[in-house]
């Protein structure tokens, strides 16, 4: 069972993605840059992907919960509750775990179902997470082959969550969630299991190059949008969205997956009112677009690229 401790609240939901960024720290995407993968609706969805080839998004498999390797050469793709794996040519596309492989390793029947599949830094393993109808859920790992399958934790939230994104040390892992439209963000440490929660505003979150912050975008019916940095520990909020404002004057809407630039400095997201996605450095100063929305429609759950070198982005925007 997962301790939660509560410091703060404060979503980010649809879809925003680059194309052709060459990216140093990916090696062996095709020809040289990051393929980007999402899931396209209405049901069945679609999993569209753009390789960066010039040729632009087109479809790649069915199904949802789309996610890209750290090497950008596999993808996962959820169908019913069954965790499929597929290269991104794709070829060699094969079931890594099924609901009932699920259901024998834990020793009952169950109709729990399979929310999210999150790649571990290294790409030997995949996290994801079963959740019944009580929001109890099981943390499986399971290698992209199918081998290895092993219950991580049993974590209870009062909520379903799942993996949205490993630090880059693979000890920390943030947790999203949406019960009840009440959308909320931990930081589950997987040593002792005891959890943060950072915001209760969103549900998908990115980690900075170096692990200690985590970036979010959210909206609000009430609130409208909002862009913020804070610590891994809650502490040392920034509000990015209300320094852009303040500094442009212009209308921000900041929407969808953020991303950091590789250095740590900036981050980029998708503004919600021209459809652009910007750089900005961590004060709100220096905003700026680096590339454009090519997929127009909300997505669920986000998949946005994780690192990115801003000076090629700007370069290859169209």
């Amino acid at each position: 069972m997962v301790i939660i401790r509560r410091r703060s609240t404060t979503a980010a939901i649809g879809m925003v993605l680059f194309t052709g960024l060459v990216s140093p720290d990916r090696a062996g995407s095709v020809a040289g840059t990051y393929p980007v993968v999402w899931a396209q609706g209405p049901y069945p969805y679609q999993v569209m992907i753009d390789r960066g080839d010039g040729n632009g998004p087109v479809v790649l498999t069915q199904g949802r919960g789309a996610v890209l390797s750290p090497d950008g050469q596999q993808v996962t793709v959820i169908r019913g509750q069954d965790l499929w794996v597929a290269r991104v040519d794709g070829s060699e596309e094969h079931l890594a775990l099924s609901q009932q492989a699920y259901n024998e390793y834990i020793g009952s029947p169950t109709d729990n179902s399979l929310l999210m599949g999150e790649w571990a830094p290294d790409g030997a393993t995949i996290l994801c997470s079963y959740c019944s109808g009580l929001s109890v859920c099981d943390l499986m790992q399971v290698g992209p082959d199918g081998s290895g399958l092993r219950r991580l934790a049993g974590i209870g939230l009062d909520r379903s969550a799942w993996p949205s994104a490993f630090s880059q040390d693979a000890q920390r892992l943030l947790l999203g969630s949406n019960s009840d439209n009440s959308p909320t963000l931990y930081v589950l440490n997987l040593a002792d299991l005891s959890a943060v929660t950072l915001t209760q505003m969103a549900e998908t979150g990115s980690w900075s190059p170096d692990g200690s912050m985590v970036a979010f975008a959210w909206s609000s019916g009430l609130r409208g949008y909002g862009l913020e940095v804070v610590g891994v520990d809650g502490a040392n909020r920034r509000d990015v969205a209300a320094a852009v404002r303040a500094a442009t004057g212009r209308r921000f809407e900041p929407t969808g997956v953020v991303t950091w630039s590789a250095d740590g400095r900036e981050i980029a997201v998708q503004d919600h009112s021209d459809g652009l996605y910007y750089a900005m450095q961590l004060d709100g100063s220096g905003l700026r677009p680096v590339a454009e929305l090519f997929e127009p429609y909300a997505c669920s759950p986000p998949t946005g690229v994780r690192s990115t070198s801003w000076a090629e982005a700007k370069g290859s925007a169209r």
